[in-house]
């Protein structure tokens, strides 16, 4: 299955979320803080962002004749390869070990998936510590590498195109 990277996924944010979020880094970075206050405020930043992305993002013009994710914190992204959120060559979501789209596993900004729900969790899949296991036991962890991530995702092509052929 060839993979694409699709930039058309727009949030509309209320720009006053976004003050909002910048304030509460910025106090968290700039006065005295316990580390445990600033874990707390970027957690905060992380569940305000997720909510604006779930609750404000539109699809991409194109989408009616193509299938459409529903993106959240857990969908797929490799910025440091390509903008847009990885998809399916068909616009449908990468699936997970457990078959489920990706996109799902943080729905809500919550963590949907769990070790009685999932027999991966917990085995090389925690998507609310940034790491999926995709189909093919690919793990794609959210990382900065360009080069690992783009061996993730080709690792998820061949693996896809294996289990087709």
């Amino acid at each position: 299955m060839k993979i694409k990277f699709e930039d058309g996924y727009i949030s509309h944010v209320p720009t006053a979320c976004l003050i909002e979020d910048v304030q509460i880094l910025r106090r968290a970075i700039y006065t005295n803080v316990s580390w445990t206050e600033m874990v707390g405020a970027v957690e905060c930043v992380i569940e305000c962002l997720s909510e604006v992305i779930e609750r404000d993002t539109s699809s991409p013009d194109h989408a009616e004749s193509q299938k459409v994710i529903r993106p959240s914190s857990s969908s797929l992204t490799a910025m440091c390869v390509e903008n847009g959120i990885v998809v399916r060559e068909d616009g449908s979501d990468i699936l997970c070990m457990a078959g489920k789209p990706a996109s799902e596993a943080m729905s809500g900004g919550v963590l949907q998936c769990d070790e009685t729900s999932c027999p991966y969790y917990g085995n090389g899949c925690k998507p609310d510590k940034d790491s999926i296991l995709l189909e093919g036991n690919i793990r794609f962890a959210y990382d900065d590498n360009g080069e690992f991530v783009l061996e993730e995702l080709e690792q998820y092509e061949k693996a896809d195109d294996q289990k087709e052929g």
